[in-house]
């Protein structure tokens, strides 16, 4: 109890990734304690997926933040969301 399976990878992973999801967006924000950012930087050089997901993050926010003043959609917003959690199944 308290693995996980990613659905692209057939592989485990066990609730720290799941926490890891949760705090990807913080992180990217640069609003991660750093207790919470040590933690995550060591996690992701040991996982592929969780790396994955915080360069795909990473990417989306820096384009969205060329274009001043542009928002992320709502439907856009709930719809990652939702793929990360499908995911990752939370």
């Amino acid at each position: 109890m308290g693995r996980r399976k990613f659905k692209d990878e057939g592989k485990s992973c066990d609730t720290e990734c799941v926490q890891i999801s949760q705090w990807v967006a913080f992180y990217i924000e640069g609003e991660a304690a750093p207790e919470i950012r040590q933690q995550l930087l060591i996690h992701i050089q040991s996982c592929a997926a969780c790396a994955r997901l915080v360069r795909s993050l990473k990417r989306l926010v820096d384009y969205c933040s060329i274009e001043p003043g542009w928002d992320v959609p709502e439907r856009a917003h709930k719809l990652l969301w939702e793929a990360l959690r499908q995911n990752f199944e939370i």
